[in-house]
């Protein structure tokens, strides 16, 4: 709700700690995770469907494709049923397929989506101005690009550092209990 306020607003520095415009998957996905992680109920479905409403409604306005004069349908189409694979994943639809290369590639998804913006959109005109592919086939490069270095960053500073990471945080959560009041 606070990014779609932000988004009315028109405001520089709200959009950029709130996000109106991406925001939405961001919040779809934590609630997506919930409903896999404890179960379905009202108030995740409501998140979701606010945020692919959110979705629709920000992909609407994307300039990219009214300047290029690019239809809407496909994009919402496809965006669609993006959400749709995730819900079923959510309620564990997807939970009889088996691949180990499957964690290999859900661990690279956090290192994919901090690398995906500047380094798959540089990649993407560079490659665009030197190899003139068609758009589909430029993703599909730009994505197999990207999923090796997405995982060398996995495999050499979120796995070494992830331990250290978790006890730090542990220490200081029981250090937090211990130094709290106790009533009188």
């Amino acid at each position: 709700v606070a990014a779609a306020w932000a988004g009315e607003l028109k405001q520089p520095w709200l959009n950029a700690i709130l996000m109106p415009g991406q925001s939405q998957y961001f919040i779809a996905g934590i609630a997506l995770f919930l409903i896999y992680k404890f179960g379905p109920n009202l108030t995740l479905w409501i998140i979701v469907g606010f945020s692919w409403v959110m979705a629709m409604y920000y992909y609407a306005g994307n300039d990219w494709q009214r300047i290029n004069g690019q239809s809407y349908l496909p994009s919402s189409v496809l965006l669609t049923l993006w959400f749709a694979v995730m819900a079923v994943l959510a309620l564990g639809g997807w939970d009889w397929l088996r691949w180990r290369g499957l964690s290999t590639l859900g661990a690279t998804t956090y290192p994919l989506y901090l690398l995906h913006y500047v380094v798959g959109l540089s990649l993407v005109h560079y490659l665009n101005r030197k190899l003139a592919l068609a758009p589909p086939v430029l993703l599909a490069l730009v994505l197999a690009m990207l999923v090796f270095p997405a995982w060398l960053v996995h495999r050499l500073v979120e796995r070494p550092l992830a331990p250290r990471l978790k006890r730090a945080l542990s220490r200081s959560v029981s250090d937090g209990r211990h130094r709290q009041r106790r009533p009188t």
